[in-house]
């Protein structure tokens, strides 16, 4: 699905991929609450999606292709849960929260805004992993771990917000 202006909440599909062009954003929701906003000229493709909410179950898997999108979930997942998003050169997980990920062709940036996220490389011989907390960001190079992460600043977090905000 290729987005051309700036779309609300709409329908979409295991195995779908989403583009966004220069001047659009979008926004995928998810039967559980969860959404990912997706900002101006990115790319995802959900890989993943199964929730079952007897048991409170929710697996979720993106691949985040390229530029920034924001993935906010925050409800109680029940035992086996698992969020997650991978681009080249990053995994991140989390149970619980609000947090950004930006793809370049080097490098992924994961900053988390609310909540925790743990992040390590996506190749797997790369040994390091960081568990950040709100307002905390890293930068994952190819075949490198998490650096150290950085304290985002008020200026940058709401900027980022601001960015990343789409319509409902």
């Amino acid at each position: 699905l290729a987005v051309k202006e700036t779309l609300p909440a709409f329908e979409t599909f295991v195995g779908d991929k989403i583009t966004t062009e220069a001047g659009a954003s979008a926004r995928v929701s998810f039967n559980d609450g969860s959404f990912v906003n997706i900002g101006k000229s990115a790319a995802i493709s959900i890989i993943q999606y199964i929730y079952e909410p007897d048991t409170k179950r929710l697996k979720v898997y993106i691949k985040a292709l390229k530029g920034r999108a924001r993935y906010i979930q925050f409800k109680w997942m029940g035992t086996g849960s698992a969020f997650t998003v991978e681009s080249p050169t990053a995994l991140v997980s989390t149970f619980a929260a609000d947090f950004v990920v930006a793809v370049s062709e080097e490098e992924t940036t994961v900053t988390a805004l609310e909540g925790s996220v743990f992040v390590r490389n996506s190749y797997f011989l790369t040994v390091g992993n960081v568990l950040m907390q709100m307002n905390r960001k890293t930068t994952i190079g190819k075949k490198t771990p998490p650096s150290k992460f950085e304290t985002l600043s008020p200026k940058d977090r709401k900027e980022l917000i601001r960015e990343l905000s789409v319509p409902r």
